[in-house]
């Protein structure tokens, strides 16, 4: 199989241990693969490096929310999200990677 270098976020890597609905914040467009943190609303919203909550992350989502995705109330945003704290995933980097890198921890920059 050929290598992809396309981007693709977080994707899961073995058993999916759990899938959690949370809501998403009203203003934020969360694509699938996105790594999320829970903002100051109780809403889920994508992780940046600027967002000063590295380290405060909940899980990935698994799909794609629009800002135009409405639910059953006309205004609800849900997001499935993978946030199991023992959940692996595949992640595509901008650095070298060796083989003593994998399984290990990583900061997001």
């Amino acid at each position: 199989m050929a290598l992809s270098r396309g981007l693709g976020g977080f994707r899961p890597y073995g058993q999916i241990l759990r899938q959690t609905r949370y809501r998403v914040i009203a203003t934020c467009v969360v694509g699938q693969g996105d790594l999320l943190t829970i903002g100051t609303t109780g809403g889920v919203r994508p992780t940046t490096a600027t967002s000063g909550n590295l380290g405060k992350n909940i899980g990935v989502a698994a799909h794609f929310v629009t800002s135009v995705t409405t639910g059953r109330e006309g205004k609800v945003r849900d997001c499935i999200v993978y946030d199991h704290p023992d959940q692996l995933f595949q992640v595509q980097v901008s650095g070298v990677v060796n083989h003593a890198d994998v399984f290990n921890n990583f900061s997001l920059t």
